[in-house]
């Protein structure tokens, strides 16, 4: 499990949040696919990234439990 974090997790996350979610939020963006009547434009990659967000506070959680 902590080599898996480690190596893969972290490392997936990492790439999908520097190259992927940028490019998709602009093509989202130009597609017309975010909010809409509010200031600020919100597509879904908010909404992914606020689960990525999730997952590693949930793996960190679960890290401290196996490390009691």
């Amino acid at each position: 499990f902590f080599s898996f974090f480690d190596e893969e997790f972290i490392r997936h996350h990492q790439r999908e949040e520097v190259a992927l979610f940028p490019l998709l939020h602009v093509r989202l963006i130009a597609d017309g696919e975010h909010s809409k009547g509010t200031d600020e434009v919100t597509t879904p990659v908010d909404v992914m990234l606020n689960e990525h967000t999730k997952a590693i506070q949930l793996a960190a959680v679960v890290l401290n439990f196996l490390g009691l």
